[in-house]
């Protein structure tokens, strides 16, 4: 079964609008989770689990947001021209990126136990941010004009 260009465009958006109501959620509930690293009923090897596993969780994310990012540089090439990213999954991208904000401005109130964790998390934060900020900026450039016959050289 042959799938053509545009019909694979089309999932790779439908996969992106999926992923990106995940990411939207998933960081809510790590910013309920981050919140309460701050309870005083949690010990600290609680606390330090915690921090752990929130880090270990901004990791994945950054990584699913660079694969996504990578296919979709690769499917543009085949890219079908009329099609376009719909207003719907912007506003959704958007809520993504805000929410992700949200979890930074909370991270860099609440004290970490380890260190290396905060570090952790305030990587994978700034570059799950510069995705959502390179996507504001993309630019497709298309050329319509025919590719020119390979040179011969005389003989």
């Amino acid at each position: 079964m042959n799938i053509s260009p545009s019909q694979t465009y089309e999932k790779l958006l439908k996969s992106e609008r999926m992923s990106t109501r995940f990411f939207h959620s998933f960081i809510l509930f790590l910013t309920e989770e981050l919140q309460h690293l701050d309870s005083k009923l949690l010990t600290p090897q609680e606390k330090i689990r915690a921090e752990k596993n929130i880090a270990a969780s901004l990791s994945l994310i950054w990584d699913l947001h660079h694969l996504l990012t990578c296919n979709h540089s690769i499917h543009l090439i085949v890219r079908n021209p009329n099609s376009k990213t719909t207003l719907s999954n912007k506003e959704i991208k958007n809520s993504a990126k805000r929410s992700f904000q949200m979890f930074q401005h909370i991270a860099k109130s609440i004290p970490f136990i380890k260190s290396e964790y905060r570090i952790q998390c305030e990587h994978a934060l700034e570059k799950i941010l510069s995705f959502y900020l390179s996507s504001d900026y993309f630019v497709n450039i298309t050329n319509n004009n025919p590719i020119p016959k390979p040179w011969k050289p005389k003989i």
